[in-house]
């Protein structure tokens, strides 16, 4: 197998998967698709993301598609980038820390959102769609990650883009070939930067790279054809962006195992960088099991891994977006709310004196001898809690919960998506909504089940 052909070998890998899909998989789908749809919902209320949304023409018709959280319909490409910038905006979607460095359902949720009233997809269809186009982003960051994500690209737009094109190029029924040239013209349109991180940009670098999936898919369907080898090639996509992985083991080995399945991807708990999460979780058990109150601490340290910095890159945030990305603010918000929702990430949580004042009292450093995973970010920390009586606290968190080895319990998934849809929805619509999404047979139409998410009231 030339390298140019590893193109074609991924192309028919993932026409393969969608047509025998794993079923076994179907339930780990339908619960990443849920989760994504209820975070998205919450993205959908920020005022930057209504701002992106009035400047996409409203559609009508046949070409419209309705979009979670809005009361206006749109084109497929600007729906996809509204709904990809709306549920990766409060950094809340699930992740993949350990292979493409990122969040892979975003882009391929908000491409399947677009197109499944249009393909007349059922829930099973979207759920095969949505495996295949995870599995082909978690494949390609196999083959360029770590070198691709350290050097500072945002692996969750750079490579989710292909994600979406996959996903968007299996509802639109393209062949072997078709998708190939898909994925080579997606190889044209990716882009994202860390530097972002803590920005409107980063969440719209994310919608963008879904709206890009999905013309790729278009323009591919339409007979616009890409050069042989976009991706894999000498000069593709991969070796230009840092890929030295071994392409052609990697894709030929496409589904074995889903990485939905292993490494498997992280449902967060908490609306912020998953590299605090493990920090936020020992912290909270300290309060809770050792019934430590606020007026107890002195002050609170946190170790983290060598890696970290580069994603904590906020010391005292000036915004809540930035407070995402700041180890010190997590960990003070936590104290002082009991918990960290999405309530703690806002102009007024971020401008209370009480939480500045403890972000005086929270040393973050670096502990090399922190367990690293073998690739991607670690995420095992250590905190301790220090009393003002002289005592302490302390916990080492390997896994954040929500990750595969410690899943999010089905009531706290229920009630994360109530949480972020109320909203939009109100309580009683969001949490009907979620009962239906769950108890829907594989036949059910997609697009039934997001006209619920849909049809809103503007507030």
């Amino acid at each position: 197998m030339n390298r140019a052909s590893t193109d074609r070998v991924l192309a028919h890998a993932v026409r393969e998967s969608f047509a025998r899909p794993p079923h076994a998989l179907f339930a780990v789908a339908r619960r990443h698709l849920i989760d994504c749809a209820g975070v998205a919902l919450a993205g959908a209320m920020a005022p930057t993301v209504k701002a992106v949304r009035e400047l996409m023409p409203v559609a009508g018709g046949v070409a419209a598609v309705r979009v979670p959280g809005a009361t206006q319909s749109f084109g497929v490409r600007d729906a996809a980038i509204v709904n990809g910038m709306a549920a990766h905006f409060h950094d809340y979607d699930d992740d993949d820390p350990a292979i493409s460095v990122g969040h892979p359902t975003a882009p391929v949720f908000a491409a399947i959102c677009a197109l499944a009233e249009g393909a007349g997809a059922s829930m099973d269809t979207a759920c095969a769609a949505y495996i295949a186009g995870v599995e082909t982003t978690m494949r390609i960051g196999r083959v360029v990650n770590p070198q691709h994500y350290n050097a500072g690209w945002h692996a969750t737009a750079t490579l989710g883009v292909f994600g979406a094109t996959v996903a968007a190029a299996l509802l639109l029924e393209l062949d072997g070939e078709r998708i190939e040239h898909a994925l080579g013209i997606a190889a044209s349109l990716s882009a994202g930067l860390k530097c972002n991180f803590g920005s409107d940009v980063k969440p719209l670098q994310v919608g963008v790279a879904a709206g890009n999936g999905v013309f790729a898919a278009q323009v591919a369907k339409s007979g616009v054809r890409s050069a042989e080898g976009a991706l894999f090639g000498p000069t593709g996509f991969c070796a230009v962006y840092g890929g030295q992985g071994d392409a052609r083991a990697i894709i030929a080995s496409f589904g074995e195992p889903y990485g939905l399945e292993q490494p498997g991807l992280n449902i967060k708990v908490y609306p912020c960088c998953s590299s605090a999460h493990t920090a936020v979780d020992g912290l909270l058990e300290i309060l809770r099991d050792d019934r430590v109150a606020i007026g107890d601490i002195e002050s609170i340290e946190a170790w983290i891994g060598p890696d970290v910095p580069a994603m904590l890159i906020y010391d005292v945030p000036r915004n809540p977006l930035e407070a995402k990305f700041s180890m010190r603010y997590c960990l003070a918000a936590t104290v002082r709310h009991g918990g960290l929702g999405l309530e703690a990430f806002t102009p007024e949580a971020l401008a209370d004196p009480e939480t500045a004042r403890l972000i005086d009292r929270v040393r973050v450093s670096v502990d090399p001898a922190l367990p690293p995973i073998p690739t991607g970010v670690t995420h095992r920390s250590r905190v301790r809690v220090n009393l003002r009586d002289g005592g302490n606290h302390q916990r080492e968190i390997a896994d954040p919960l929500g990750s595969a080895a410690r899943p999010i319990p089905a009531a706290m998934l229920r009630q994360k998506f109530i949480q972020c849809a109320a909203p939009s929805l109100g309580p009683e619509r969001a949490a009907h909504a979620f009962d239906t999404w769950e108890g829907a047979p594989g036949t059910a139409a997609f697009s039934a089940w997001l006209s619920e998410l849909s049809d809103v009231s503007p507030r």
